[in-house]
């Protein structure tokens, strides 16, 4: 049956699965030979405690092990204790991610409440900001985090890429007349900036069994596979860091559910 799926790539689906660490997120083991964990994201405004609340508690009710909340305003961020308190008091106890966007630093800063009542802190390495400001701001959240023992994800995202980085691997490919498409491009720069933001990471105070690293791209079926592709390179280029690796892809309504339950 998989055969049949356009884009299928028997000879990775024969390679072993290589040893990770393993990452508490909350009292939910990720990675490190455990099993999977399902995870799912509302789609409230964070700000707004009740609904976000509702719909926290539904996705437990249905299965979701781990979910993940919007942080990017600071409403948000100081309705995140107060929601985490109401989850304990009805019996949920599911651990819960904070999807920072461009002002993760300042939020995480600034309501150190958020901070503490969060399990994990998701970074895009693409936007946390542009030259040195990128590495003090992603810096200052994986300092948070080593401060208040939480892990931290990664996600680098095709679509939102640190440009400087592209624009350097594009010249070098037309300097060197390497010959690759621009697919190939992103496909190293997702790598890279996994690779790179994973040595900050490291080099900010945490620990390797506190570091998740995802790619995803809204083009699952191009003719690079550029997902899959990119974390056999990310897996060969990581060692001796060999981190728990999340795949997925993101797009709008049904498409991208059935990508991600493809990729899977």
């Amino acid at each position: 049956m998989l055969t049949q799926i356009e884009g299928f790539d028997a000879v990775a689906s024969r390679h072993p699965r290589r040893k990770t660490y393993g990452v508490k997120v909350g009292h939910v083991r990720v990675g490190g030979g455990a099993p999977i964990v399902v995870q799912s994201m509302t789609n409230t405004d964070t700000a707004d405690i009740q609904t976000t609340l509702k719909q926290t508690l539904e996705l437990a009710e249905a299965g979701s092990e781990i979910v993940r909340w919007t942080v990017n305003v600071p409403e948000a961020a100081a309705a995140v204790p107060e929601i985490k308190r109401r989850m304990l008091d009805a019996g949920c106890n599911a651990p819960i991610i904070g999807d920072f966007h461009y002002n993760g630093h300042v939020l995480l800063t600034k309501y150190p409440e958020c901070a503490k009542a969060l399990d994990k802190y998701r970074i895009n390495p693409g936007n946390v900001g542009a030259g040195q400001r990128r590495d003090e701001q992603f810096s200052t959240i994986c300092k948070i985090a080593v401060d208040n023992g939480k892990p931290v994800r990664i996600g680098v995202n095709g679509g939102s890429l640190n440009q400087e980085l592209v624009m350097r691997k594009m010249q070098e490919n037309t300097d060197k007349n390497l010959g690759k498409e621009s697919e190939e491009i992103i496909n190293d720069c997702m790598v890279l900036s996994a690779l790179q933001s994973t040595e900050l990471a490291l080099e900010s105070g945490l620990r390797h069994d506190q570091i998740i690293i995802s790619c995803k791209t809204s083009r699952p079926r191009d003719p690079h596979h550029r997902v899959p592709r990119s974390f056999r390179e990310d897996r060969t280029a990581a060692a001796p860091g060999p981190h728990r690796s999340r795949d997925g892809h993101e797009g709008a309504d049904l498409v991208g559910g059935i990508a991600g339950r493809a990729s899977l």
